[in-house]
């Protein structure tokens, strides 16, 4: 996530959390570290995207053992998907300009 890291602080308005947004697009990633990056191209159904992602990022959880930060990491991955905050969104954009 170069582009948030690099271009985003200076686009980020008061609302929007720019840290949030780092640790977001790390958490994003993290699930892909396990079952790649699957875009649209792949011809994979946004469902199993869903099951697939969900499942490694409930496996890198339980490899930290649980806790607070890995309820931390899963918020974050969920906020995310659900595209449920401004931050999401402008971490998706970002995403979606590295396609």
């Amino acid at each position: 996530y170069f582009q948030v890291s690099t271009f985003g602080k200076k686009l980020f308005i008061s609302t929007i959390s720019f840290f949030r947004c780092i640790k977001m697009a790390i958490v994003h990633d993290i699930a892909e570290a396990i079952v790649g990056d699957i875009t649209p191209s792949c011809g994979v159904s946004k469902e199993e995207k869903n099951r697939r992602e969900s499942e490694a990022l409930e496996h890198m959880c339980k490899l930290l053992g649980g806790g607070e930060r890995a309820n931390e990491i899963a918020e974050l991955w969920r906020e995310y998907e659900a595209n449920s905050s401004p931050e999401a969104k402008v971490v998706k954009d970002f995403d979606k300009l590295e396609m």
